[in-house]
């Protein structure tokens, strides 16, 4: 989930909290995962996600809270 706040804000996301909701085990096969960005200000990111088996049933939920720090080029100063 971090990966994609990342990609827009060059930098760093530690993540700050995480649970994840396991609701049913996974068979053998495909499995499908999603997350998205709920909100996101100057400094901290609110990220949710699932996972899908190929019958579209949700095996497990996650939400995540992260810290966002931008990385700023060398000598430059911060906006």
């Amino acid at each position: 989930m971090v990966h994609r706040i990342v990609h827009e804000v060059p930098g760093e996301a530690p993540t700050l909290e995480l649970k994840v909701n396991f609701l049913r085990p996974a068979s053998p096969g495909r499995i499908t995962g999603t997350g998205r960005v709920v909100h996101r200000g100057g400094s901290i990111a609110f990220l949710a996600g699932e996972l899908r088996d190929d019958a579209g049933e949700v095996l497990a939920t996650a939400t995540a809270t992260a810290r966002i720090i931008h990385a700023w080029p060398t000598g430059q100063p911060a906006p």
